[in-house]
């Protein structure tokens, strides 16, 4: 089990590994995508979000699902004191998903979960729909932490 309660909170736990980095990646991947629930957003669309941890919120945002294993040492980190949230973008095969997009997603599902501001945590292209979310909406960040995974 990766996911428990804690109080009123759910804790993610990152299975303990030893091996190559490789199969530390699907495992951490793996944990990551079977602790995740359906958020239903106001628009009537739904993402699945892993959410855990209590205390301020950190939204650490998606660059694409498949990648959201970079976030595990940050989710163990931050959710022994703040809420973590971390959610599956929005992927089209025939409608281009921009920068604008992402950071209306971010917003979108902030309010689903009735946070009215967080910490978000970026890596890579997303960073630039961070920045648009900071820019347009200054409101919903507390701050913007732009990451580099080791």
């Amino acid at each position: 089990m990766v996911l428990a309660m804690t109080g009123s909170r759910m804790t993610w736990t990152r299975p303990a590994l030893s091996p190559s980095l490789l199969t530390r990646a699907i495992k951490d991947q793996e944990a990551i995508s079977a602790a995740m629930v359906p958020v239903t957003l106001a628009s009537g669309g739904s993402l699945r979000v892993l959410d855990c941890g209590h205390g301020d919120t950190v939204l650490l945002m998606p660059m694409v699902t498949e990648l959201n294993f970079v976030y595990a040492p940050q989710i163990t980190h931050f959710q022994v004191d703040h809420r973590v949230v971390l959610y599956e973008p929005r992927l089209s095969a025939d409608t281009r998903v921009g920068i604008a997009d992402r950071a209306d997603e971010a917003r979108a599902l902030l309010a689903a979960l009735a946070v009215r501001a967080a910490h978000v945590v970026v890596w890579g292209d997303t960073g630039s729909a961070a920045y648009h979310l900071a820019k347009h909406h200054p409101d919903t960040c507390r701050s913007l932490v732009f990451h580099r995974p080791r």
